[in-house]
């Protein structure tokens, strides 16, 4: 048996309160700079920085999707 529980790691657990920090204050209309949110959070910087990178990548896709499906309404 594992002593393996289904409850997210510490790590995780800040992780995920950085992520909705950084979430909530773009929803209220504050743009924060992601290198220096990075950097505010040096501890778990590689995780934001991958976060940061899959956002980067799910925003070039919509934007992508977006303009094909505008081209294809036009024809």
């Amino acid at each position: 048996m594992s002593d393996e529980t289904n409850e997210p790691s510490i790590r995780e657990q800040r992780v995920n309160a950085a992520i909705a920090a950084y979430l909530e204050a773009v929803d209220a209309g504050e743009a924060p700079d992601p290198r220096e949110f990075i950097a505010a959070h040096s501890d778990i910087a590689a995780d934001l920085e991958a976060f940061f990178a899959n956002r980067d990548e799910f925003e070039r896709m919509v934007n992508a999707a977006t303009i094909i499906g505008k081209a294809m309404e036009h024809n």
